[in-house]
């Protein structure tokens, strides 16, 4: 039996405590997902990212403890990472990607 998977993704970097948001598209998603009876089960997850310094970056993580506790998984050798979040209102996982910009 097939599940839907939903995703919400918000991209934000971060620079001191200013603060600022970068929008980032999200392509060729795919995640693994193994279902038993005490509960779904994230065995992996990848995506590809377009960001202000990223094109096509791949992004992937597997063999990870979800929801808890929340890692932080890099994208390659960039700036950029990713943290998967347990979801709400019928949403499986929420994903938050990082862009590490240095200090501000």
């Amino acid at each position: 039996m097939l599940s839907k998977i939903f995703a919400s993704l918000l991209a934000l970097a971060a620079p001191g405590l200013a603060g600022r948001e970068e929008g980032v598209k999200v392509s060729h998603l795919s995640v693994h997902k193994v279902g038993s009876p005490i509960g779904a089960t994230i065995e992996s997850v990848s995506f590809k990212l377009n960001g202000d310094n990223a094109k096509n970056l791949e992004c992937s993580a597997s063999n990870f403890a979800f929801p808890e506790p929340i890692k932080i998984f890099p994208c390659g050798d960039s700036d950029y990472s990713f943290a998967l979040f347990a979801g709400e209102d019928g949403v499986d996982f929420a994903t938050m990607v990082y862009h590490d910009v240095g200090d501000s």
